[in-house]
């Protein structure tokens, strides 16, 4: 959050802003201010080492440098449970858990540009707020913002038959802000299910109510013995003790198989004897200089 302009009644150099005489820079002329979520003061951009055009911004959200620390280390406790439970909404509503939502579900081509490009610092899908959780976002507030922001924008832009799903997203983070609010304990408590379809996770949960109830109702189970293997076909029972069970059984060497060599094929008669009647012909040639050669000596005892 950001104010900009002079304060009223009071120079700008006299007003002093939360960092100090020390850490205050006492800048001159219009100052734009920036309020800190966590101890709730306010600083000069300059002071707070913060660009005066991201300060005006509607989705900035500002920690000091002394509330910084303490609030990166409560989100980090919170982060493993809010993906788990930003999971469970997806599993819910997959059209809205992808990493952009498909054109379906807006009226024109230019709407759904408007709401995917509109505003870089929200998420448009429920895939891309779990992937900023993890990565981006540092205090609770911001976490907040960016959520609710994002349920809102996605009720307004979508389609009719879309808006009630799109709804349906907006009451589930509601509650999980609500949660939030209440602490980590509330958070961890508010659903216990696991990733997957919400329909096999009711049906796990029916099957695990009927087996206890099953279970308590059921009478205890009486002692039985075991009868004895009866023989079959003429063989004996089996009466070997425990002792006899233990012993180590050897297990049998395996002899090498000798592997036989295949005989030399053999030709056939009908091969041989059209070897015999007709061979192969062999193609010789010679080089070409011994060829020229010869045919330039002459001939011996010539007319």
């Amino acid at each position: 959050m950001a104010r900009g302009g002079k304060a009223k009644g009071k120079s700008s150099k006299t007003q002093l802003c939360a960092s100090g005489e020390k850490g205050c820079v006492k800048p001159n002329g219009t100052v734009v201010w920036v309020f800190c979520e966590a101890c709730e003061k306010w600083y000069h951009c300059p002071c707070a080492n913060v660009d005066s055009k991201k300060a005006t911004d509607d989705d900035f959200i500002f920690v000091c440098k002394s509330c910084k620390p303490q609030k990166e280390k409560e989100f980090n406790g919170l982060k493993s449970e809010l993906k788990r439970q930003i999971g469970l909404i997806m599993d819910r509503h997959p059209v809205f858990s992808t990493a952009l939502i498909a054109r379906r579900c807006f009226t024109s081509k230019s709407a759904s540009n408007e709401y995917h490009f509109g505003r870089p610092g929200i998420p448009v899908t429920l895939r891309e707020l779990e992937e900023k959780t993890m990565r981006d976002v540092t205090s609770v507030d911001h976490f907040k913002h960016m959520a609710k922001v994002m349920a809102e924008r996605m009720v307004s832009a979508v389609k009719g038959e879309f808006t009630s799903e799109a709804k349906a997203i907006q009451s589930d983070i509601e509650k999980l802000l609500k949660n939030v609010n209440n602490g980590p304990a509330a958070l961890n408590n508010a659903v216990k299910n696991k990733r997957g379809n919400n329909k096999e996770n009711n049906a796990a949960s029916t099957t695990e109510e009927e087996k206890s109830s099953d279970e308590d109702s059921a009478p205890a189970p009486k002692a039985t013995t075991k009868p004895e293997p009866k023989s079959r076909r003429g063989q004996k029972a089996k009466t070997e003790s425990a002792t006899t069970s233990e012993k180590p059984v050897e297990k049998p060497t395996r002899v090498a198989k000798r592997r036989h060599k295949k005989p030399p094929r053999r030709s056939s008669p009908r091969r041989s004897l059209l070897l015999q009647h007709h061979p192969p012909r062999v193609r010789r040639s010679r080089p070409k200089a011994r060829r020229r050669a010869m045919l330039q000596q002459p001939e011996v005892g010539g007319r």
